[in-house]
Order: C-alpha cells, then structure tokens, then sequence
C-alpha cells in the first residue's frame, strides 16, 4: 500500500478562503487545483510499504497519531521547483511551536530503526494547492509576489494519521487508515 502520514486541514472559513483565492489566481495561472477535501501536509512520506512493516511502524509511532492542540497558520505562495515547467504552487505551514518539525523528526527517527526507506529532503512544512500547466513565468512570479503575505486559515488543532493514497487517472483517492 503506499502511505503518508500527514493531516487534513478544512473548515468552512478556510474552504471559502481557499475557494476565493482560487477565482483570483485562475487570472493567473491555469492547473488543477487540489480538491477541497484532499488539503493536507504530509509529515512524511512512506511511499509503497509492506503490510508487515506497515503493523511494525504503527505500533511504534500510534501514541503519534492524534489530534494536537496546537496553532498552524497556512500563508504566503511559493514553488519547490521554480524551473520546472509545471510547478507545484503551494502555501507554507507555519507552526509557532515548531511541534510539527519534532514530529517529523520523531517519525523518521523510528523510520530509521525499522528500515523503511523514506525520502530524506529537508522537511518544509506546506500544503500544495495547485498543480500548474505550462505558466507564464511573469504571472507566475506575479502571483506569488502579490501572495506572499496572504493567510488562507488559521488552526487551531490538527489530526495526525496515517493516509493512503491510491493514484488514479483523475487524480488521488486518499484514506485514512
């Protein structure tokens, strides 16, 4: 099965957010934009994984996997990859307390021990919104200038689990399991 663990984020005022923003930046850029209810950030991701690694990894991290009180804030645009012609545009997560970062860390540590392979780029913490299709470059940079300070929610609280993703010719189905 190919696995995440990360956490949904919605709410009503976020989703009218989102969906504003959207209206606006469609003047912008062309792509598809992530479904309302498959906005989430990945702490980590697992990739395809065996069910008896997949029983060993939830034993250990299960106290992990919870709801935390603790505030997020999801603001500004940005691009991984700027020279990609199709890049993903997406939002920062920022997360005073830095739980987030510790939590990652936590779950890549046990990762580790278990011998599960998993991709060891920095972690940065984002919510990806949009999948772009060939932008103009100058509306593109536009877009994210105009954006850079812009808040699309604020949280307080976030569930974290365990979320598989089945890839699909339209698009990803994503479960919690």
């Amino acid at each position: 099965m190919r696995l995440f663990i990360g956490a949904f984020l919605n709410s009503k005022e976020f989703i009218t957010r989102y969906s504003g923003f959207q209206a606006v930046a469609n003047d912008y850029i062309h792509g598809k934009w992530v479904e309302v209810e498959n906005l989430h950030f990945t702490l980590l991701f697992l990739g395809n994984i065996e069910e008896d690694k997949f029983l060993e990894l939830k034993e250990k991290i299960s106290p992990m996997l919870k709801t935390y009180s603790d505030y997020l804030k999801v603001q500004g645009l940005m691009t991984f990859k700027e020279f990609n012609p199709n890049p993903q545009i997406v939002s920062h997560i920022i997360n005073p307390s830095k739980n987030l970062f510790k939590l990652h860390y936590e779950i890549q540590s046990i990762t580790d021990e278990l011998l599960i392979p998993t991709d060891k780029k920095k972690f940065r913490p984002h919510l990806t919104l949009c999948r772009t299709k060939a932008p103009e470059p100058e509306k593109l940079h536009e877009l994210i200038n105009k954006y850079e300070s812009f808040t699309l929610g604020d949280f307080q609280e976030y569930q974290i689990n365990f979320i598989e993703s089945q890839l699909t010719p339209k698009g990803p189905i994503y479960k919690i399991i």
